[in-house]
């Protein structure tokens, strides 16, 4: 995959070149390159053109994720927040892997992968997570907090990735379905997992995972169970870097750790309610014992999930559940 991932870094720049000047660039024979573009399209799906007398270029425009850049466009305040950016070209699931690499990590640790193989949603669910189209990262953040104080912290989350939204100028009714999604139009464009890990001490770290829709391919499209959407379709007319969503994504949250540090999810609840998909809506609440019906009625200052049933509210906190609009399939 390493071979293939450096093809693309030279075949990123919207031109043919010849199989010779790849041989000589990547260091291998003219024949060699041939073999190399065959894997490289079987392993990432992407779509390579082969023109005698011109060479190779990609089908289409590809933008690859790159430390440098998304390092330019970090703020000057995140500099201290983030130790490490790391991206690479595949792996199974970017929590998964700093779950491997345990407490050692440095907080602020970041991976990024261009695919994800075993891509991970809440319960075990599978995130289709197609080669440099979407965005896919996991950030490793050691905080000062005991694991009762985090409660709320994926839904403040949410917040922070809707803002960063708003400011790369999608700025149309995108909202938020507890405790994880972010959609549009009732169709999934965005989902997080976080994963709390108790430590000795009493304080609690975190593997944040975040997966954005960007530009999904079709094709793997038909793979994802639900109702999906991305930045694409949203609004075609912005003409969207994926390092410049990354960083802005990485801005946000090292914002979100100082804030909820201090004031905790009281501070986002009101703003989480204002985008709420389903607030005051009629919702079947999926859980492993049936399902509940009731009217959702936005959330708690802990982040739980407020029903009314038969008049009376209840609470619900975050498991093994699933929230839908009352009759539908999605």
């Amino acid at each position: 995959m390493k071979s293939s991932y450096s093809l693309l870094q030279h075949l990123s720049h919207e031109q043919f070149i010849s199989g010779n000047a790849l041989g000589s660039a990547l260091g291998v024979s003219r024949a060699a390159v041939w073999k190399m573009v065959k894997h490289c399209m079987d392993v990432t799906g992407v779509d390579i053109f082969s023109v005698k007398g011109k060479g190779y270029c990609l089908a289409q425009p590809l933008e690859l994720l790159s430390e440098a850049v998304i390092r330019q466009h970090l703020s000057a305040s995140c500099h201290d927040c983030v130790a490490k950016i790391e991206v690479v070209s595949r792996c199974d699931s970017t929590n998964t892997q700093l779950h491997r690499r345990g407490a050692g990590l440095d907080s602020g640790t970041i991976l990024f992968a261009e695919q994800q193989t075993a891509g991970r949603g809440r319960s075990g669910r599978s995130w289709v997570s197609p080669f440099a189209q979407n965005l896919y990262f996991s950030m490793y953040w050691r905080s000062n907090l005991p694991i009762m104080a985090l409660s709320g912290f994926s839904l403040a989350l949410g917040v922070v990735v809707l803002r960063g939204l708003k400011e790369l100028g999608f700025v149309q009714e995108i909202g938020l379905k507890w405790p994880n999604d972010i959609l549009y139009q009732g169709a999934k464009l965005a989902g997080f997992l976080v994963e709390i890990l108790g430590e000795a001490n009493g304080t609690a770290s975190l593997i944040i995972g975040v997966g954005i829709n960007v530009k999904m391919d079709k094709l793997q499209g038909e793979l994802i169970d639900q109702r999906w959407t991305d930045l694409s379709t949203i609004n075609d007319a912005i003409c969207l870097s994926r390092n410049s969503l990354a960083a802005t994504m990485v801005n946000q949250i090292c914002i979100l750790q100082e804030v909820f540090s201090a004031q905790g999810f009281q501070s986002y609840r009101e703003e989480w309610i204002a985008h709420d998909c389903f607030h005051r809506l009629p919702v079947d609440l999926f859980t492993s014992d049936g399902i509940i019906q009731g009217i959702e009625d936005g959330v708690d200052e802990s982040g739980a999930l407020q029903l009314i049933i038969n008049g009376e509210q209840h609470k619900i906190y975050s498991g093994d559940v699933s929230l839908r609009i009352k009759g539908s399939l999605q």
